[in-house]
Protein backbone atom coordinates (compact mmCIF):
# COMPACT_ATOMS: atom_id res chain seq x y z
CA UNK A 1 0.00 0.00 0.00
CA UNK A 2 1.51 3.59 -0.98
CA UNK A 3 1.90 6.39 1.67
CA UNK A 4 1.10 8.81 -1.09
CA UNK A 5 -1.89 10.73 0.06
CA UNK A 6 -5.09 9.81 -2.06
CA UNK A 7 -6.36 12.52 -4.32
CA UNK A 8 -10.18 13.35 -3.64
CA UNK A 9 -11.37 12.34 -7.06
CA UNK A 10 -9.90 9.66 -9.86
CA UNK A 11 -9.97 10.10 -13.73
CA UNK A 12 -11.32 8.32 -16.00
CA UNK A 13 -10.56 4.73 -16.69
CA UNK A 14 -8.94 4.34 -13.22
CA UNK A 15 -11.51 2.33 -11.83
CA UNK A 16 -13.03 -0.51 -13.98
CA UNK A 17 -16.98 -1.11 -14.03
CA UNK A 18 -15.64 -4.93 -12.43
CA UNK A 19 -13.59 -3.36 -9.60
CA UNK A 20 -16.06 -0.60 -8.81
CA UNK A 21 -18.84 -3.77 -8.45
CA UNK A 22 -16.83 -5.80 -6.05
CA UNK A 23 -15.98 -2.93 -3.66
CA UNK A 24 -19.77 -1.68 -4.28
CA UNK A 25 -21.28 -5.03 -2.98
CA UNK A 26 -17.94 -6.01 -0.12
CA UNK A 27 -19.82 -3.56 1.99
CA UNK A 28 -23.60 -4.13 2.32
CA UNK A 29 -24.66 -0.13 1.96
CA UNK A 30 -28.82 -0.69 3.16
CA UNK A 31 -30.90 2.35 1.35
CA UNK A 32 -33.48 3.80 2.82
CA UNK A 33 -36.42 5.71 2.11
CA UNK A 34 -35.75 9.33 0.77
CA UNK A 35 -38.92 11.64 0.70
CA UNK A 36 -37.47 14.46 -1.21
CA UNK A 37 -36.71 12.24 -4.02
CA UNK A 38 -40.72 11.38 -4.55
CA UNK A 39 -42.51 12.22 -7.63
CA UNK A 40 -45.11 14.05 -5.30
CA UNK A 41 -42.58 16.50 -4.49
CA UNK A 42 -40.92 16.83 -7.40
CA UNK A 43 -44.11 17.44 -8.94
CA UNK A 44 -44.91 20.20 -6.56
CA UNK A 45 -41.56 22.42 -7.34
CA UNK A 46 -42.15 21.87 -10.90
CA UNK A 47 -45.43 23.52 -10.21
CA UNK A 48 -44.17 26.22 -8.20
CA UNK A 49 -41.96 27.01 -11.72
CA UNK A 50 -45.20 27.57 -13.50
CA UNK A 51 -44.72 23.61 -15.22
CA UNK A 52 -47.41 21.25 -15.40
CA UNK A 53 -45.73 18.14 -14.43
CA UNK A 54 -47.39 14.66 -14.88
CA UNK A 55 -49.72 13.13 -12.92
CA UNK A 56 -48.12 11.50 -10.12
CA UNK A 57 -50.86 8.63 -9.77
CA UNK A 58 -50.05 7.23 -13.13
CA UNK A 59 -46.46 8.39 -13.90
CA UNK A 60 -43.29 6.02 -15.37
CA UNK A 61 -40.58 6.43 -12.61
CA UNK A 62 -36.39 5.42 -13.31
CA UNK A 63 -34.10 5.61 -9.58
CA UNK A 64 -30.97 5.29 -11.79
CA UNK A 65 -28.73 3.79 -8.58
CA UNK A 66 -31.22 2.40 -6.52
CA UNK A 67 -29.27 0.08 -4.61
CA UNK A 68 -30.87 -2.50 -2.44
CA UNK A 69 -33.97 -0.99 -3.46
CA UNK A 70 -35.25 0.05 0.12
CA UNK A 71 -36.52 3.91 -1.69
CA UNK A 72 -38.22 2.69 -5.31
CA UNK A 73 -39.66 -0.24 -3.16
CA UNK A 74 -41.39 2.45 -0.77
CA UNK A 75 -42.50 4.56 -4.17
CA UNK A 76 -44.24 2.13 -5.91
CA UNK A 77 -45.78 1.29 -2.63
CA UNK A 78 -46.97 4.55 -2.88
CA UNK A 79 -48.17 5.12 -5.65
CA UNK A 80 -49.68 1.49 -6.85
CA UNK A 81 -51.10 3.20 -10.08
CA UNK A 82 -47.94 4.80 -11.33
CA UNK A 83 -44.90 1.99 -12.77
CA UNK A 84 -41.38 2.07 -11.49
CA UNK A 85 -37.63 0.63 -12.95
CA UNK A 86 -35.24 0.63 -10.79
CA UNK A 87 -31.29 0.59 -12.10
CA UNK A 88 -28.15 -0.55 -10.32
CA UNK A 89 -24.57 -1.74 -11.18
CA UNK A 90 -25.02 -4.97 -9.08
CA UNK A 91 -27.78 -7.00 -9.06
CA UNK A 92 -26.92 -8.64 -6.56
CA UNK A 93 -27.36 -6.06 -4.04
CA UNK A 94 -30.95 -5.47 -6.22
CA UNK A 95 -31.82 -9.10 -4.89
CA UNK A 96 -33.52 -7.20 -1.50
CA UNK A 97 -35.46 -4.99 -3.56
CA UNK A 98 -36.48 -7.96 -5.64
CA UNK A 99 -37.41 -10.35 -2.55
CA UNK A 100 -39.20 -7.04 -0.55
CA UNK A 101 -41.31 -6.13 -4.13
CA UNK A 102 -42.20 -9.51 -4.08
CA UNK A 103 -43.27 -9.86 -0.43
CA UNK A 104 -44.93 -6.39 -0.76
CA UNK A 105 -47.10 -7.53 -4.12
CA UNK A 106 -45.47 -5.10 -6.14
CA UNK A 107 -45.92 -5.18 -9.78
CA UNK A 108 -45.53 -1.96 -10.93
CA UNK A 109 -42.13 -2.42 -9.87
CA UNK A 110 -39.41 -4.07 -11.67
CA UNK A 111 -35.02 -3.86 -11.56
CA UNK A 112 -32.49 -4.01 -13.94
CA UNK A 113 -28.66 -4.53 -13.41
CA UNK A 114 -26.65 -1.57 -16.08
CA UNK A 115 -24.12 1.10 -15.33
CA UNK A 116 -25.33 4.04 -15.92
CA UNK A 117 -22.74 4.65 -18.72
CA UNK A 118 -24.40 1.70 -20.77
CA UNK A 119 -27.98 2.01 -20.44
CA UNK A 120 -29.97 0.64 -22.38
CA UNK A 121 -33.22 1.86 -23.64
CA UNK A 122 -35.63 1.54 -21.50
CA UNK A 123 -38.70 4.21 -22.76
CA UNK A 124 -39.45 7.75 -21.29
CA UNK A 125 -39.85 8.43 -17.77
CA UNK A 126 -41.97 11.56 -16.13
CA UNK A 127 -39.81 10.95 -13.35
CA UNK A 128 -36.17 10.45 -13.17
CA UNK A 129 -34.12 9.90 -9.65
CA UNK A 130 -30.65 9.73 -9.09
CA UNK A 131 -29.37 9.80 -5.20
CA UNK A 132 -26.15 9.43 -3.79
CA UNK A 133 -24.83 8.40 -7.11
CA UNK A 134 -23.38 11.74 -9.03
CA UNK A 135 -20.11 12.15 -6.91
CA UNK A 136 -18.89 9.05 -6.81
CA UNK A 137 -18.74 8.33 -10.46
CA UNK A 138 -16.14 9.30 -13.15
CA UNK A 139 -16.57 11.83 -15.41
CA UNK A 140 -17.39 9.79 -18.24
CA UNK A 141 -20.40 8.03 -16.00
CA UNK A 142 -21.04 12.09 -14.93
CA UNK A 143 -21.60 12.64 -18.58
CA UNK A 144 -23.57 9.80 -19.27
CA UNK A 145 -25.79 9.88 -16.40
CA UNK A 146 -27.05 13.52 -17.66
CA UNK A 147 -26.97 12.13 -21.26
CA UNK A 148 -29.38 9.49 -20.56
CA UNK A 149 -31.83 11.51 -18.18
CA UNK A 150 -32.16 14.09 -21.18
CA UNK A 151 -32.81 11.08 -24.08
CA UNK A 152 -35.58 9.29 -21.40
CA UNK A 153 -36.63 12.30 -19.73
CA UNK A 154 -40.56 12.90 -20.79
CA UNK A 155 -41.08 16.07 -22.66
CA UNK A 156 -42.62 17.58 -19.24
CA UNK A 157 -40.89 15.41 -16.83
CA UNK A 158 -38.39 16.33 -13.74
CA UNK A 159 -35.45 14.75 -13.20
CA UNK A 160 -33.54 14.34 -9.45
CA UNK A 161 -30.01 14.39 -8.97
CA UNK A 162 -28.49 14.98 -5.58
CA UNK A 163 -24.20 15.16 -5.00
CA UNK A 164 -21.74 16.60 -2.45
CA UNK A 165 -21.37 20.35 -2.71
CA UNK A 166 -18.64 23.19 -2.44
CA UNK A 167 -18.17 24.62 -0.60
CA UNK A 168 -19.25 22.81 2.20
CA UNK A 169 -17.42 19.64 1.70
CA UNK A 170 -14.06 21.27 1.71
CA UNK A 171 -13.33 20.90 5.63
CA UNK A 172 -14.94 17.50 4.95
CA UNK A 173 -11.97 15.99 2.26
CA UNK A 174 -9.41 16.62 4.48
CA UNK A 175 -11.04 14.52 6.50
CA UNK A 176 -11.32 11.52 4.02
CA UNK A 177 -7.76 11.81 3.36
CA UNK A 178 -6.80 10.90 6.69
CA UNK A 179 -9.13 7.82 7.06
CA UNK A 180 -7.45 7.15 3.15
CA UNK A 181 -4.16 7.75 4.40
CA UNK A 182 -4.46 5.46 7.42
CA UNK A 183 -6.95 3.28 6.54
CA UNK A 184 -6.55 1.79 3.37
CA UNK A 185 -3.41 0.11 4.49
CA UNK A 186 -5.09 -2.62 5.55
CA UNK A 187 -7.17 -5.18 3.26
CA UNK A 188 -10.56 -5.88 5.16
CA UNK A 189 -13.28 -3.03 4.78
CA UNK A 190 -14.44 -3.10 8.51
CA UNK A 191 -10.09 -2.92 9.88
CA UNK A 192 -9.97 0.06 7.48
CA UNK A 193 -13.11 1.92 8.34
CA UNK A 194 -11.73 1.19 12.31
CA UNK A 195 -8.42 1.85 11.58
CA UNK A 196 -9.46 5.62 10.07
CA UNK A 197 -11.65 6.36 12.94
CA UNK A 198 -8.80 5.46 15.18
CA UNK A 199 -6.78 7.62 13.09
CA UNK A 200 -9.15 10.75 13.40
CA UNK A 201 -9.59 10.51 17.07
CA UNK A 202 -5.35 10.02 18.04
CA UNK A 203 -4.64 13.36 15.41
CA UNK A 204 -8.30 15.49 17.10
CA UNK A 205 -6.80 14.56 21.21
CA UNK A 206 -3.52 16.40 20.20
CA UNK A 207 -5.06 19.57 18.73
CA UNK A 208 -6.13 22.21 20.89
CA UNK A 209 -9.42 22.29 19.44
CA UNK A 210 -10.41 26.22 21.62
CA UNK A 211 -7.64 27.22 19.27
CA UNK A 212 -7.52 25.75 16.32
CA UNK A 213 -9.40 26.25 13.38
CA UNK A 214 -8.53 23.31 11.64
CA UNK A 215 -9.23 21.33 15.04
CA UNK A 216 -12.40 21.90 15.59
CA UNK A 217 -13.26 21.15 11.42
CA UNK A 218 -11.71 17.80 12.21
CA UNK A 219 -13.84 17.54 15.19
CA UNK A 220 -17.15 18.46 13.61
CA UNK A 221 -16.56 15.82 10.81
CA UNK A 222 -15.62 13.16 13.45
CA UNK A 223 -18.97 13.84 15.63
CA UNK A 224 -20.71 13.58 12.53
CA UNK A 225 -18.92 9.94 11.13
CA UNK A 226 -19.43 8.91 15.20
CA UNK A 227 -23.23 8.93 14.58
CA UNK A 228 -23.29 7.13 11.36
CA UNK A 229 -22.86 3.89 9.84
CA UNK A 230 -19.79 2.11 8.90
CA UNK A 231 -21.29 1.35 5.45
CA UNK A 232 -21.76 5.09 5.26
CA UNK A 233 -18.21 5.78 6.03
CA UNK A 234 -16.68 3.40 3.73
CA UNK A 235 -18.81 3.94 1.03
CA UNK A 236 -18.60 7.98 1.57
CA UNK A 237 -15.18 8.77 2.72
CA UNK A 238 -13.25 5.46 1.20
CA UNK A 239 -14.92 5.64 -1.99
CA UNK A 240 -12.18 5.98 -4.95
CA UNK A 241 -14.01 8.66 -6.20
CA UNK A 242 -15.90 11.02 -4.37
CA UNK A 243 -15.61 14.43 -6.23
CA UNK A 244 -17.68 17.22 -4.46
CA UNK A 245 -18.83 20.12 -6.93
CA UNK A 246 -19.97 23.68 -6.81
CA UNK A 247 -23.71 23.87 -8.22
CA UNK A 248 -22.80 26.18 -10.69
CA UNK A 249 -20.19 23.41 -12.01
CA UNK A 250 -23.21 20.52 -11.70
CA UNK A 251 -25.63 23.20 -13.83
CA UNK A 252 -22.77 23.90 -16.00
CA UNK A 253 -22.50 20.44 -17.02
CA UNK A 254 -26.61 19.88 -17.40
CA UNK A 255 -27.02 22.91 -19.44
CA UNK A 256 -24.37 20.94 -21.92
CA UNK A 257 -26.52 18.13 -22.10
CA UNK A 258 -29.94 19.86 -22.90
CA UNK A 259 -31.42 20.47 -19.21
CA UNK A 260 -31.89 23.41 -17.13
CA UNK A 261 -32.21 24.03 -13.36
CA UNK A 262 -35.83 23.78 -12.04
CA UNK A 263 -34.96 23.93 -8.21
CA UNK A 264 -34.55 22.00 -5.38
CA UNK A 265 -36.28 19.02 -3.77
CA UNK A 266 -35.75 21.11 -0.57
CA UNK A 267 -37.40 24.31 -1.84
CA UNK A 268 -37.17 25.86 1.54
CA UNK A 269 -33.28 25.19 1.70
CA UNK A 270 -32.50 27.51 -0.70
CA UNK A 271 -35.24 30.42 0.22
CA UNK A 272 -34.01 34.08 0.67
CA UNK A 273 -35.98 33.83 3.72
CA UNK A 274 -33.92 31.33 5.20
CA UNK A 275 -30.80 33.32 4.83
CA UNK A 276 -30.05 36.02 7.46
CA UNK A 277 -31.71 39.59 6.65
CA UNK A 278 -28.18 41.41 5.52
CA UNK A 279 -28.16 39.42 1.96
CA UNK A 280 -31.92 39.65 0.80
CA UNK A 281 -30.83 42.52 -1.23
CA UNK A 282 -28.33 41.47 -2.85
CA UNK A 283 -30.09 37.83 -3.14
CA UNK A 284 -33.05 40.12 -4.64
CA UNK A 285 -30.79 41.57 -7.30
CA UNK A 286 -30.14 38.17 -8.67
CA UNK A 287 -33.83 36.68 -9.22
CA UNK A 288 -32.86 37.13 -13.07
CA UNK A 289 -30.14 35.22 -12.60
CA UNK A 290 -30.73 31.88 -11.22
CA UNK A 291 -27.38 30.15 -11.39
CA UNK A 292 -25.57 32.79 -9.84
CA UNK A 293 -28.07 33.26 -7.49
CA UNK A 294 -28.03 29.55 -6.29
CA UNK A 295 -23.93 29.99 -6.07
CA UNK A 296 -24.46 32.55 -4.00
CA UNK A 297 -26.77 30.78 -1.20
CA UNK A 298 -24.49 28.03 -1.31
CA UNK A 299 -21.64 30.52 -0.43
CA UNK A 300 -23.74 31.87 2.42
CA UNK A 301 -24.63 28.54 4.14
CA UNK A 302 -21.89 26.97 3.22
CA UNK A 303 -23.70 23.91 1.38
CA UNK A 304 -22.17 20.43 1.12
CA UNK A 305 -24.80 18.72 -0.16
CA UNK A 306 -27.42 19.67 -2.85
CA UNK A 307 -31.00 17.71 -4.27
CA UNK A 308 -31.33 19.50 -7.34
CA UNK A 309 -33.94 19.09 -9.76
CA UNK A 310 -33.70 19.13 -13.81
CA UNK A 311 -35.98 19.74 -17.01
CA UNK A 312 -35.38 20.03 -20.72
CA UNK A 313 -33.69 23.25 -21.37
CA UNK A 314 -36.50 24.16 -23.98
CA UNK A 315 -39.67 24.37 -21.56
CA UNK A 316 -40.30 28.24 -20.29
CA UNK A 317 -39.81 28.80 -16.27
CA UNK A 318 -40.97 31.19 -14.61
CA UNK A 319 -38.19 33.41 -13.57
CA UNK A 320 -37.86 35.25 -9.72
CA UNK A 321 -40.30 34.88 -6.74
CA UNK A 322 -43.85 34.06 -7.76
CA UNK A 323 -44.86 33.32 -4.62
CA UNK A 324 -46.92 36.72 -4.38
CA UNK A 325 -48.87 36.41 -7.44
CA UNK A 326 -52.40 35.44 -6.62
CA UNK A 327 -53.41 33.41 -9.70
CA UNK A 328 -50.14 31.85 -9.64
CA UNK A 329 -50.63 30.63 -5.96
CA UNK A 330 -54.19 29.09 -6.76
CA UNK A 331 -52.58 27.33 -10.04
CA UNK A 332 -50.33 25.66 -8.01
CA UNK A 333 -52.69 24.45 -5.14
CA UNK A 334 -55.55 23.45 -7.56
CA UNK A 335 -56.18 19.76 -6.32
CA UNK A 336 -54.15 19.47 -3.75
CA UNK A 337 -53.91 18.59 0.17
CA UNK A 338 -52.15 20.52 3.01
CA UNK A 339 -49.91 18.35 5.54
CA UNK A 340 -48.61 20.14 8.57
CA UNK A 341 -45.39 19.94 8.89
CA UNK A 342 -44.14 22.41 11.75
CA UNK A 343 -45.43 22.54 15.55
CA UNK A 344 -47.30 25.31 16.92
CA UNK A 345 -45.25 26.86 19.82
CA UNK A 346 -47.42 27.38 22.91
CA UNK A 347 -50.17 27.04 20.84
CA UNK A 348 -52.66 29.59 19.24
CA UNK A 349 -53.64 32.75 21.09
CA UNK A 350 -56.51 34.60 18.70
CA UNK A 351 -55.73 37.75 20.36
CA UNK A 352 -54.12 40.08 17.54
CA UNK A 353 -51.08 41.38 19.96
CA UNK A 354 -50.25 38.16 20.68
CA UNK A 355 -48.80 36.57 17.16
CA UNK A 356 -49.12 32.76 16.30
CA UNK A 357 -45.43 31.41 15.98
CA UNK A 358 -44.72 28.58 13.66
CA UNK A 359 -41.24 26.57 13.80
CA UNK A 360 -40.37 24.19 11.66
CA UNK A 361 -37.94 21.32 12.12
CA UNK A 362 -34.99 23.37 11.42
CA UNK A 363 -35.99 26.03 13.82
CA UNK A 364 -37.25 28.73 11.67
CA UNK A 365 -40.07 31.23 13.20
CA UNK A 366 -42.51 32.48 10.79
CA UNK A 367 -44.89 34.70 13.14
CA UNK A 368 -48.01 36.19 12.02
CA UNK A 369 -50.78 38.16 13.54
CA UNK A 370 -53.88 37.30 10.96
CA UNK A 371 -56.15 35.49 12.56
CA UNK A 372 -57.20 33.28 9.69
CA UNK A 373 -53.65 32.30 9.24
CA UNK A 374 -53.65 31.47 12.92
CA UNK A 375 -57.13 29.41 12.43
CA UNK A 376 -55.04 27.76 9.45
CA UNK A 377 -52.37 26.86 11.31
CA UNK A 378 -54.53 25.32 14.25
CA UNK A 379 -56.92 23.49 11.89
CA UNK A 380 -53.89 21.62 10.30
CA UNK A 381 -52.03 20.56 13.41
CA UNK A 382 -55.12 19.06 15.08
CA UNK A 383 -55.68 17.34 11.78
CA UNK A 384 -52.20 15.80 11.31
CA UNK A 385 -52.09 13.10 10.35
CA UNK A 386 -55.01 13.69 7.76
CA UNK A 387 -54.10 16.17 5.26
CA UNK A 388 -56.69 18.97 4.33
CA UNK A 389 -57.84 20.03 0.91
CA UNK A 390 -56.68 23.73 0.47
CA UNK A 391 -60.42 24.87 0.14
CA UNK A 392 -61.86 23.11 3.22
CA UNK A 393 -58.62 24.44 5.40
CA UNK A 394 -59.77 27.90 3.97
CA UNK A 395 -63.62 27.09 5.50
CA UNK A 396 -62.74 25.30 8.07
CA UNK A 397 -60.00 28.24 9.47
CA UNK A 398 -62.72 30.96 9.12
CA UNK A 399 -65.26 28.89 10.76
CA UNK A 400 -62.67 28.62 13.88
CA UNK A 401 -61.69 32.13 13.41
CA UNK A 402 -65.38 33.54 13.48
CA UNK A 403 -65.98 31.46 16.58
CA UNK A 404 -63.71 33.62 18.50
CA UNK A 405 -65.10 36.87 17.07
CA UNK A 406 -62.29 37.57 14.66
CA UNK A 407 -62.20 39.03 11.33
CA UNK A 408 -59.71 39.01 8.99
CA UNK A 409 -59.17 40.68 5.18
CA UNK A 410 -57.66 37.95 3.81
CA UNK A 411 -59.56 36.15 1.08
CA UNK A 412 -59.01 33.08 -0.60
CA UNK A 413 -56.44 34.43 -3.31
CA UNK A 414 -54.22 35.76 -0.63
CA UNK A 415 -54.71 32.91 1.86
CA UNK A 416 -53.36 30.62 -1.06
CA UNK A 417 -50.54 33.21 -1.60
CA UNK A 418 -49.53 32.65 2.38
CA UNK A 419 -49.84 28.46 2.05
CA UNK A 420 -47.61 28.77 -1.29
CA UNK A 421 -45.33 30.54 1.02
CA UNK A 422 -45.54 28.45 4.14
CA UNK A 423 -44.96 25.10 1.47
CA UNK A 424 -41.82 26.75 0.25
CA UNK A 425 -40.66 27.56 3.91
CA UNK A 426 -41.19 23.99 4.70
CA UNK A 427 -43.72 24.83 7.20
CA UNK A 428 -46.86 22.58 5.47
CA UNK A 429 -46.42 20.13 2.33
CA UNK A 430 -48.42 20.41 -0.43
CA UNK A 431 -49.57 16.71 -1.64
CA UNK A 432 -50.95 16.53 -4.96
CA UNK A 433 -53.02 13.21 -4.77
CA UNK A 434 -55.05 12.14 -1.79
CA UNK A 435 -53.72 9.20 0.38
CA UNK A 436 -55.97 7.73 3.11
CA UNK A 437 -54.87 7.44 6.96
CA UNK A 438 -56.26 6.25 9.83
CA UNK A 439 -56.51 7.99 13.22
CA UNK A 440 -58.61 6.05 15.20
CA UNK A 441 -58.25 2.59 16.26
CA UNK A 442 -60.63 -0.14 14.71
CA UNK A 443 -60.97 -3.81 16.61
CA UNK A 444 -58.74 -4.89 13.96
CA UNK A 445 -56.11 -2.63 13.22
CA UNK A 446 -54.20 -2.82 10.28
CA UNK A 447 -50.70 -1.06 10.26
CA UNK A 448 -49.34 0.35 6.90
CA UNK A 449 -47.97 -2.87 5.12
CA UNK A 450 -44.45 -0.29 3.99
CA UNK A 451 -44.23 -0.04 7.45
CA UNK A 452 -44.72 -4.06 8.45
CA UNK A 453 -42.28 -4.83 5.87
CA UNK A 454 -38.97 -2.43 7.34
CA UNK A 455 -40.10 -3.98 10.98
CA UNK A 456 -39.77 -7.25 9.75
CA UNK A 457 -35.96 -5.48 8.87
CA UNK A 458 -35.32 -4.67 12.31
CA UNK A 459 -34.91 -1.07 11.37
CA UNK A 460 -35.13 1.67 14.04
CA UNK A 461 -37.06 4.02 12.09
CA UNK A 462 -40.29 2.89 9.82
CA UNK A 463 -42.27 4.50 6.47
CA UNK A 464 -45.77 6.15 7.04
CA UNK A 465 -48.51 6.87 4.79
CA UNK A 466 -46.53 10.21 3.48
CA UNK A 467 -43.22 8.20 3.75
CA UNK A 468 -41.80 10.57 6.70
CA UNK A 469 -39.77 8.60 8.73
CA UNK A 470 -40.82 7.79 12.20
CA UNK A 471 -39.09 6.27 14.74
CA UNK A 472 -40.22 2.50 16.09
CA UNK A 473 -39.12 1.07 19.45
CA UNK A 474 -38.49 -2.66 19.80
CA UNK A 475 -42.14 -3.10 20.87
CA UNK A 476 -43.48 -1.06 18.26
CA UNK A 477 -41.82 -3.52 15.51
CA UNK A 478 -43.30 -6.14 17.40
CA UNK A 479 -46.55 -4.19 16.52
CA UNK A 480 -46.22 -3.49 13.36
CA UNK A 481 -45.77 -7.41 12.55
CA UNK A 482 -49.04 -8.42 14.49
CA UNK A 483 -51.32 -5.22 13.09
CA UNK A 484 -51.95 -7.12 10.09
CA UNK A 485 -56.01 -6.55 9.85
CA UNK A 486 -56.73 -9.78 10.72
CA UNK A 487 -56.15 -9.98 14.31
CA UNK A 488 -58.41 -8.01 17.03
CA UNK A 489 -56.40 -5.99 19.66
CA UNK A 490 -56.39 -9.11 22.13
CA UNK A 491 -54.77 -11.12 19.89
CA UNK A 492 -51.92 -8.56 18.91
CA UNK A 493 -51.48 -7.90 22.78
CA UNK A 494 -51.28 -11.50 22.80
CA UNK A 495 -48.45 -11.40 20.68
CA UNK A 496 -46.89 -9.11 22.67
CA UNK A 497 -46.85 -11.03 25.60
CA UNK A 498 -45.52 -13.74 23.21
CA UNK A 499 -42.68 -11.75 22.53
CA UNK A 500 -41.81 -11.18 26.17
CA UNK A 501 -41.80 -14.51 26.91
CA UNK A 502 -39.63 -15.63 24.35
CA UNK A 503 -37.30 -12.96 24.79
CA UNK A 504 -37.36 -10.51 22.73
CA UNK A 505 -38.69 -7.91 24.81
CA UNK A 506 -38.77 -6.65 28.68
CA UNK A 507 -41.34 -5.04 30.31
CA UNK A 508 -40.80 -2.97 33.32
CA UNK A 509 -42.77 -2.47 36.01
CA UNK A 510 -42.20 0.54 38.95
CA UNK A 511 -38.82 0.17 37.23
CA UNK A 512 -38.09 -3.38 37.23
CA UNK A 513 -38.48 -6.36 34.78
CA UNK A 514 -41.17 -8.46 35.14
CA UNK A 515 -41.26 -12.41 34.57
CA UNK A 516 -45.27 -12.50 36.23
CA UNK A 517 -47.35 -14.38 33.63
CA UNK A 518 -50.43 -12.24 34.61
CA UNK A 519 -48.65 -8.96 35.20
CA UNK A 520 -47.03 -9.53 31.61
CA UNK A 521 -50.70 -10.25 30.41
CA UNK A 522 -52.34 -6.69 31.88
CA UNK A 523 -48.88 -4.63 30.72
CA UNK A 524 -49.00 -6.25 27.19
CA UNK A 525 -52.41 -5.37 26.53
CA UNK A 526 -51.94 -1.67 28.42
CA UNK A 527 -48.66 -0.94 25.81
CA UNK A 528 -50.70 -2.43 22.71
CA UNK A 529 -53.41 0.30 23.29
CA UNK A 530 -51.31 3.50 24.04
CA UNK A 531 -48.75 2.53 21.21
CA UNK A 532 -50.98 1.82 18.48
CA UNK A 533 -52.92 5.00 19.41
CA UNK A 534 -49.59 6.74 18.79
CA UNK A 535 -48.93 4.97 15.85
CA UNK A 536 -52.61 6.02 14.95
CA UNK A 537 -51.53 9.66 15.58
CA UNK A 538 -48.82 9.27 13.34
CA UNK A 539 -50.14 7.77 10.18
CA UNK A 540 -48.76 4.21 10.47
CA UNK A 541 -52.25 2.76 10.38
CA UNK A 542 -54.13 2.55 7.05
CA UNK A 543 -57.69 0.79 5.80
Amino acid sequence: MSDTLPSTGSPDGEIDTTRLRARYESVKYTSRVYRLTHPDRLAMVARLRGLVPPDVSTARVLEIGCGSGANIVAMAHHAPGASFLGVDLSDTIMEEGRAAAAHLGLDNLTFLAAPVEALPDVGTFDYIISHGVYSWITDEARRAMLDAIRRHLAPNGVAYVSYNALPGWYYRLQTRDILRWHGERFEEPETQIEQGRLMLDFIIKGIDTEVSLYGRLLKRTAENLDESADAYVFHDYYAPINRPLYVTEFLGSAAAASLQYLGEADHGEVMPARMPQVFHEALKTLEDEPVRFQQLIDHIRCAGFRRTLLTHAALPLSVGDTSADVGMAMTILGGTELLMQSRLKDGVDFDRRKPTVAVTRDELEVTTNDPLVKAALFELENAYPTALGVEDLFVQARARMKSFRRRSTTDFGGFCVILVEFFALGIVDVLPRHIAVVTQLSERPRANRLARWEATRGEDRVSNAYLERVEAQNVDRVLLRAADGTRDLQAIADAVAGAVRDGELVLHVDDEVTSDTELIQDVAREVTMSRLSAMASVGLLDR
